[in-house]
């Protein structure tokens, strides 16, 4: 997996993220584990950009944020997306999930579940970004006329 992110996120160019110290975390401690890789991965840190931000600060703002900058709460106020009816609605719940996947405690169904809600839940954060980028993008359109 730590192969496969060097390779997906090559030598140049952005890397967007939502919570860039939980992902720059990850990468430090993927570089710990992977010395032939710490130094790809630490590379990838300098190129990451934190959609986070302009939410956190209120750049954007909407009541139904509920005062959060999460993007479970940012999301459905901009867009029509939301996490509610997921299978795995927050990394938390993925987490766990996964783990009772590696103590062998999931049935074969159970586990066919699983992976399609990892799946539904890694494409709904990464389409997140993408709307959310949209949203910014409009905002500062409408700001410049």
């Amino acid at each position: 997996m730590a192969e496969a992110l060097v390779e997906t996120c090559g030598k140049k160019g952005s890397i967007i993220v939502y919570n860039d110290n939980f992902e720059k975390t990850r990468n430090r401690e993927l570089a710990e584990l992977f010395t032939d890789l710490s130094e790809s991965l630490l590379e990838i840190n300098s190129r990451i950009i934190d959609l986070l931000i302009p939410f956190r600060q209120r750049a954007l703002y909407s009541p139904k944020q509920h005062s959060s900058a999460s993007i479970k709460y940012v999301l459905p106020a901009f867009c029509d997306l939301s996490y509610t009816e997921m299978e795995i609605a927050n990394g938390s719940q993925a987490m766990d999930r996964y783990l009772a996947f590696l103590t062998g405690t999931l049935s074969d169904e159970e586990e066919k579940i699983l992976f399609k809600g990892l799946e539904d839940y890694c494409y709904q954060d990464t389409y997140a970004m993408v709307k959310l980028i949209d949203v910014l993008y409009e905002k500062s359109k409408d700001e410049t006329n």
